[in-house]
């Protein structure tokens, strides 16, 4: 079992760990992880008078330069350290106060910032999406793990757009999402991840005596929008080879999970407010019925998963990452039951470590 009191963090860079001497110097260690974006890290050191080895010394502040790479693992001593993030350099953030003690803060992304380098505009012809991501990827060296995508189209445009944000809409359409671990780049369903943790508010005694993967969840803020999900989605396409148009239409019953919960966010409406709240799409092009289908049933999905958000903090655990799902209980009936990670904050410093995260489900 995890021993939760002795929170450590280790640095690599270049692949080498840092110094004893450097490492002291580090006041806090914080990584972001996010489907979709842009994971992060962050941390800073002191710069210490007379020294200011950071900013003054050639020798030393040129350990962290832009385009260095970064390896962060975070956990506890002595044996549960967990890679948490690996990326490179994209800020260097010196202060020089009027009193207290210089820092510098260094901050970096995964590979992922690579992909927004350029606008580009790009046709792709007979391919899947998963195809399509295999073809970014090899513009930067990075390999590719891919769902099946199943569909492929007969011809796709990249119009203007850079290679993140052209994946990140080709992901939406189908339900998907992005994301980069190493040198490897995840094109993968959402909702598709294992439940790792439950947390459990109100009850640390509880929650410790349940088990290695029941722990406390410190504070929880949910807010339900009756509004956010829609009962029924319809997109509205052309097939310009047979001249003939078709409708794909997506209801409650395409909801791709219920993640624990009684009553489906796209029954939310019509059972609060004895009316539905649809939604038709007539803009967006589609090639055949097969893709309008799917793209609608992605879009009725999206628009579930936002019936209830909130944010949440618990102890710090590396195990905790974005695209998981986590169980909540002892928040009440209505807001207990699973959740989809969004965001994951893991921080280490004067005060500890602790996890943050931001959540969403699709149900009550």
């Amino acid at each position: 079992m995890t021993n939760y009191f002795a929170p450590a963090f280790q640095v690599q860079v270049n692949g080498s760990r840092l110094q004893a001497d450097v490492s002291m110097n580090i006041e806090s260690v914080t990584v972001v992880s996010m489907p979709d974006s842009l994971d992060t890290f962050n941390f800073t050191i002191t710069n210490s008078l007379p020294d200011m080895r950071w900013t003054h010394n050639p020798t030393d502040a040129s350990l962290f330069r832009e385009g260095t790479s970064v390896s962060i693992a975070m956990g506890y001593v002595p044996d549960a350290m967990q890679p948490m993030i690996e990326g490179e350099i994209t800020t260097i953030s010196p202060t020089f106060p009027a009193d207290g003690i210089p820092t510098v803060a260094i901050g970096g992304n995964t590979r992922m910032h690579r992909l927004r380098g350029s606008n580009k505009t790009k046709t792709f012809q007979h391919t899947t999406d998963a195809q399509l991501v295999q073809q970014i990827a090899q513009d930067y060296q990075l390999q590719v793990q891919a769902d099946d995508t199943q569909i492929q189209y007969e011809y796709l445009m990249q119009p203007n757009m850079s290679d993140f944000e052209f994946l990140k809409q080709r992901a939406a359409k189908i339900n998907f999402e992005i994301l980069i671990q190493g040198k490897t780049l995840i094109f993968r369903k959402k909702l598709d991840q294992p439940q790792g943790y439950t947390l459990v508010w109100a009850g640390v005694q509880q929650a410790f005596a349940t088990g290695p993967n029941t722990l406390p969840l410190k504070s929880f803020s949910p807010q339900l929008d009756a509004l956010a999900p829609k009962s029924n989605v319809q997109q509205r396409g052309y097939d310009v080879q047979s001249k003939q148009a078709f409708i794909s239409n997506a209801g409650p019953s395409d909801q791709s999970t219920s993640m624990g919960g009684t009553q489906p966010g796209s029954n939310l409406p019509n059972d609060a407010y004895g009316h539905d709240r649809n939604e038709v799409q007539v803009t967006s092009p589609m090639s055949s019925q097969e893709e309008g289908d799917q793209r609608t049933k992605a879009t009725l999905n999206d628009k579930a998963l936002k019936t209830v958000t909130g944010t949440a903090e618990t102890i710090g655990v590396p195990d905790l990452r974005a695209g998981q799902l986590v169980q909540l209980l002892g928040v009440g009936p209505r807001f207990a039951g699973q959740y989809k990670i969004t965001q994951a904050t893991h921080t280490i410093g004067a005060s500890g470590y602790s996890t943050s995260l931001s959540v969403t489900r699709n149900t009550t």
